[in-house]
């Protein structure tokens, strides 16, 4: 039943999906969260309220359209429970919260917002040149209301000056007032 739902296929490269995609952690923790494995299918949990925008709100749960199909249930609903409460107890233990624990770059989840407290993102951005910047996630993401900072740090700079500051040479030079790393817009944590 499972793997007719589920197709995995075991290769050299190990356990694939349907798609001959590696699992990612990601993918994995949305099944582990999904309560439709449960059969139980959960529909309006947020509205539309601006059409325009198409800006939503969250819903009350009480609100929320719950039907139970037990002909689409792989787990039971106890299985489920115990699956959510070894997360939780996993993410306690790894005190891990809902910020993003991203590797990927040098900076990342490094450089922070001194305005909102969102860490910086880095853009790349290709015209006739690629230019690779740090720039707040609260502003770029959510707008100049959100976070006034509009602030962009490019990489290469960033990582000279540190490299020079770090060397304890000369004082570095500025080319922008946005990379002192005393700014007031950004800062390293």
């Amino acid at each position: 039943m499972v793997r007719r739902k589920f197709p995995i296929s075991s290769t050299s490269g190990g356990l694939k999906t349907k798609r001959n995609f590696r699992w990612s952690q990601n993918g994995v923790c949305r099944i582990l969260t999904n309560e439709l494995y449960t059969g139980k299918i959960i529909n309006g949990k947020q509205e539309v309220t601006d059409f325009l925008t198409g800006q939503r709100t969250d819903k009350v749960e009480t609100d929320w359209m719950v039907v139970e199909r037990s002909d689409l249930r792989i787990i039971a609903p106890e299985n489920f429970e115990q699956a959510q409460q070894i997360m939780q107890s996993r993410g306690q233990a790894f005190k891990v919260d809902k910020e993003r624990q991203s590797n990927k770059y040098l900076f990342s989840t490094i450089i922070k917002c001194k305005e909102c407290g969102w860490s910086f993102r880095r853009t790349v951005r290709t015209y006739k040149n690629t230019y690779v910047r740090w720039v707040c996630s609260g502003h770029n993401e959510r707008g100049a209301d959100n976070c006034p900072n509009a602030v962009t740090v490019d990489d290469d700079e960033l990582i000279e000056v540190l490299q020079e500051y770090f060397a304890g040479g000369s004082k570095p030079r500025r080319k922008s007032s946005a990379m002192s790393p005393m700014s007031s817009n950004w800062y390293i944590k």
